[in-house]
């Protein structure tokens, strides 16, 4: 009697230890996948950023060629 009341008590012990694996193993995922999906809406959100800033650089010229425009300017004004 004693022998199978020892044997339950380990085998719900058992269980009892898995079902807290198996919670603290679905908490992390859930954790893992929420911080991923939170980099993903960050990295979306930089990337998109950086295509604005792309587009606004594309549409200006490096201040090198500005000035180098501007010079080309004034000189095709002098020559017309």
């Amino acid at each position: 009697m004693e022998a199978q009341a020892a044997a339950a008590k380990v085998a719900r012990v058992v269980v009892e230890a898995e079902l807290v694996a198996a919670a603290a193993a679905e908490s992390w995922w859930w954790r893992w996948t929420e911080k991923r999906e939170r980099k993903g809406d960050r990295d979306e959100e930089m990337g998109r950023e950086e295509e604005e800033r792309s587009e606004d650089d594309r549409n200006e010229l490096p201040r090198s060629k500005q000035g180098l425009s501007a010079k080309l300017q004034i000189i095709s004004k002098n020559r017309y």
